[in-house]
């Protein structure tokens, strides 16, 4: 059982903020793909780990764009790559 549950929620909601600060940090005018981003953020991670982490990359990238932080473009290869809106 978790003993202190709105501290509990609390840490681990600053604790996505935070990552999804650091994601945003990574972007760039230049689009890039996930697997870029993922790579500047956390290097060279084991093959049995490399799908979490571009899952949860993925993740922040979605609350960026919904925050109209990023952008996602889809180039005629079919990739989606990222970068970062501009502050007007």
């Amino acid at each position: 059982p978790v003993a202190r549950h709105r501290e509990t929620i609390a840490s681990r909601l600053r604790r996505y903020e935070r990552i999804t600060d650091e994601t945003a940090a990574t972007l760039s005018r230049e689009p890039r793909t996930a697997a870029e981003i993922a790579a500047e953020l956390k290097g060279a991670v084991p093959d049995t780990t490399a799908f979490f982490l571009l899952c949860d990359v993925l993740g922040h990238i979605d609350e960026l764009i919904d925050a109209g932080r990023a952008i996602e473009q889809v180039h005629a290869d079919g990739v989606s790559r990222f970068a970062a809106v501009d502050d007007v």
